[in-house]
């Protein structure tokens, strides 16, 4: 008696790795690397890794955290399985995807920058004082790839940190697109302020992919992770 809690305890871990080994034998990776792009680190990703981990619990997972362009070579060179990433400008066709949300881009400033004062100049803010501000971008760290749909300015300072991004931006340094999760506690703090734009929208909505290379076959458990985040695309209720 005294022994049957560790009996029970080995013969739960037996099954376990007798149904992994199945798994393995079903298409089942060793080990199961996402990389994501770090602005979608609040995106609906950990439910499904939950339920994936529920599945396989000895399923070997590593979560990258890389700029975009740094993910999606990761995921060319065979270092990550998937790469959760915004919609890129042009199809790449090494490249499976699937849609499985949307990310809010907000254009933000500090309170006390410059271009809150040309807003109340005739003919308000828009795109030709953007060009001439100091525009601050998150971009690869390779030669700074950024995605050219966010790039307005003429003088670009780069990071691969939204966290860099806008400490920069409440330093008043320049202006830039930021998720707006990111940033809701500042701007509800004052710290930053999002750009009164006439000319434009300062909100920009991208698709959100989950992307897969099609040069390589997907694991079990990447099929599996890339449903999930599909499923948890659409709240439960909606």
């Amino acid at each position: 008696r005294a022994l049957e809690p560790q009996a029970r305890q080995l013969a739960l871990q037996l099954r376990e790795l007798q149904a992994h080994a199945l798994a393995l034998t079903q298409g089942l990776e060793n080990r199961l690397s996402l990389a994501i792009a770090p602005e979608l680190l609040s995106a609906r990703w950990t439910a499904p890794l939950a339920q994936l981990a529920d599945e396989h619990p000895l399923l070997d997972v590593e979560v990258l955290v890389a700029p975009q362009a740094d993910a999606l070579a990761m995921l060319h060179t065979g270092r990550a399985q998937l790469a959760l990433v915004f919609e890129r400008p042009r199809l790449d066709g090494r490249e499976g995807f699937r849609e499985v949300g949307n990310e809010t881009l907000v254009a933000v400033v500090a309170p006390g920058h410059a271009l809150l004062q040309q807003a109340q100049a005739p003919g308000g803010l828009g795109e030709a004082q953007l060009v001439r501000s100091r525009q601050i971008v998150i971009a690869g760290r390779d030669a700074g790839v950024a995605d050219p749909r966010v790039v307005f300015g003429r003088h670009v300072w780069h990071t691969d940190s939204p966290e860099a991004a806008s400490s920069l931006l409440e330093s008043g340094l320049g202006w830039g697109w930021l998720p707006r999760s990111l940033v809701q506690e500042q701007l509800g703090g004052g710290r930053l302020c999002t750009l009164p734009l006439q000319s434009m929208s300062n909100a920009m909505t991208l698709y959100v992919d989950v992307v897969w290379s099609k040069e390589r076959p997907l694991g079990l458990g990447a099929k599996h992770l890339i449903e999930g985040m599909a499923q948890a695309r659409t709240p439960p209720g909606h």
